[in-house]
């Protein structure tokens, strides 16, 4: 397997923490999901959220962590919340823009110059109005943005060193169109495939995909 790392801004992408507006009772317990490994920064996330939730909270609160997709599918984590049947879900922008387009502007490419770049825009005034934004359009709260990573190419034909070295090569990249029309304009041929699903049982098989090192 040939691997690279590449990391342009344009590839950046917030995990979002989200959750749908319920009325809590006096004691709650929170099912917050995520479909990467526990050892991710999404594990990291949801941990450090466990912590404070139970601690701000006196104990009334008590956060359930579902690692690996044990609730569902990441993909289909947005909707659920929206019908109230999933509370809480790390989700990356990419996978939330099918439902609020608006996210595709952090989703584009080479938009922010730099991870702190990002993190300035995020936990900034631009962060808040797409935060509210979102409320407003789906009735999903955005508590916080999480981990701003690179994201890998991974392989199995030839070494990448530039953009031409992509040219026909079959690419798994998530279901969003800013994405596949990127890795399009590229000259890779773009398939969109949920990461959790097994590439061998697509055919055409691609041979690279595109994810964060960190989600493997």
């Amino acid at each position: 397997m040939k691997y690279m790392k590449f990391i342009p801004s344009a590839m950046l992408l917030t995990s979002l923490a989200l959750f749908p507006q319920v009325s809590f009772a006096k004691d709650v317990t929170i099912n917050l999901g995520y479909a990467t490994a526990e050892s991710s920064s999404y594990g990291v996330l949801a941990t450090k959220f466990e912590e404070l939730a139970e601690k701000y909270s006196n104990g009334t609160v008590d956060v359930k962590i579902r690692c690996c997709g044990q609730l569902i599918t990441e993909d289909e984590a947005f909707k659920a919340m929206q019908l109230g049947t999933v509370d809480m879900y790390i989700i990356t922008a990419n996978n939330v823009s099918p439902h609020f387009p608006l996210m595709d502007a952090f989703v584009l490419p080479y938009i922010f110059e730099s991870k702190d770049h990002a993190y300035r825009v995020l936990e900034g005034d631009v962060g808040q109005q797409m935060a509210d934004r979102l409320k407003e359009d789906t009735g999903v709260y955005l508590l916080t943005y999480g981990v701003v990573g690179d994201r890998d190419f991974f392989n199995s034909r030839n070494l990448i060193t530039n953009i031409d070295d992509m040219k026909g090569m079959k690419v798994r990249v998530p279901k969003n169109q800013v994405m596949l029309d990127t890795f399009d304009a590229f000259g890779a041929a773009a398939i969109p495939l949920p990461w959790q699903i097994p590439q061998r049982l697509y055919k055409p098989a691609p041979s690279m995909a595109v994810m964060p090192v960190h989600h493997l």
